[in-house]
């Protein structure tokens, strides 16, 4: 569900008891980083580092079991599609 209104975002936090807000901004920070797609450049140098240690997978098993993962995210709700 997408809130249009700003309004709705202030009022969960202004009702949020003052202890409990430092936990609440670090979920959100936690979760932007686990949805943010890492810049190129970053996500280059980060396979390449990989690379150079060794670890690299053949192509052919590349897609080995993502069958599987796909049905696991989508029975855990962990999969959205667009209407």
């Amino acid at each position: 569900m997408i809130f249009a209104s700003q309004n709705f975002h202030s009022k969960e936090i202004d009702e949020t008891p003052l202890e409990f807000l430092l936990t609440l901004f670090q979920i959100v920070n936690a979760f932007k980083e686990s949805v943010m797609i890492k810049p190129a450049e970053a996500s280059i140098k980060q396979c390449w580092k990989e690379a150079l240690r060794g670890e690299v997978s053949p192509i052919s098993e590349l897609w080995d079991g993502i069958d599987e993962d796909v049905a696991h995210s989508k029975k855990a709700g962990h999969y959205f599609s667009l209407p």
